[in-house]
């Protein structure tokens, strides 16, 4: 964690995300029980990026921080996506003659948001694969949830020796079309936040879950929500 200037202030973690340069672009800030918030509304900034500038034919590219940083403790290069199929077109020469490995979140959107990044590195990457980790962790836990339930790097390994290389399309019932009105974007946010966000009209009040109880959102933890979700909806665009 100290590799990685992770913090601590006693109530949450909070991880800075640096560009190729070392300057700091972006903060992620983790309360226990809930899920990781961008401080400063993102940049799309990959998390983990000097790892692509290193002279090593092999990446991987997980969703978000935590998931990096599980990887890179067991000696394996990797980068964090901003959020499921989020890489921006300046990012893309970076992975230039790279062997890319692609560990999506085991539900819809991130199966969905792994093949659009597949398909935007399809010009540039060396080669590319999409590690399924159905089966291995329930759904929608990821690379890290693998550890920590007890898998190791070799058993990892042994996935991306058996992981097919990435197809060029994308499955049209793995992304749900929501329609571009507030309508459509409130379903977007109840989609991807029901379990931890959640309006209670008698007060008026937004509630998020804090792990234990819900609670009234004293940090604007549902603007930050919405922001994450509205991002997601350029996932949506490539589609």
């Amino acid at each position: 964690l100290k590799n990685w200037e992770v913090g601590w202030d006693g109530y949450a973690y909070t991880v800075p995300v640096r560009d190729e340069q070392g300057k700091c672009r972006n903060f992620f800030r983790k309360e226990i029980g809930k899920e990781t918030i961008s401080k400063k509304g993102g940049e799309g900034i990959l998390f983990g990026i000097r790892n692509l500038i290193v002279n090593n034919p092999k990446i991987i590219g997980v969703e978000g921080c935590w998931s990096a940083m599980s990887l890179f403790e067991r000696g394996l290069l990797a980068v964090g996506l901003a959020g499921a199929g989020q890489l921006k077109d300046y990012q893309v020469p970076l992975f230039k003659d790279k062997e890319v490995i692609l560990v999506p979140d085991v539900d819809k959107s991130g199966f969905a948001g792994m093949q659009i990044v597949a398909n935007k590195l399809r010009d540039v990457a060396k080669s590319i694969k999409i590690v399924d980790l159905t089966g291995k962790v329930k759904e929608k836990e990821d690379i890290k949830d693998f550890f920590n339930n007890g898998g190791t790097k070799e058993q990892f390994e042994e996935l991306i020796g058996k992981a097919e290389t990435a197809n060029n399309e994308v499955d049209p019932n793995v992304l749900t079309v929501y329609n571009l009105t507030d309508l459509g974007n409130a379903e977007r946010l109840v989609a991807r936040h029901k379990d931890n966000l959640c309006y209670c009209h008698p007060w008026r009040k937004w509630l998020v879950w804090d792990g234990k109880r819900w609670a009234t959102d004293a940090t604007a933890e549902a603007w930050r929500y919405a922001i994450e979700t509205v991002r997601y909806i350029y996932a949506e665009a490539e589609y």
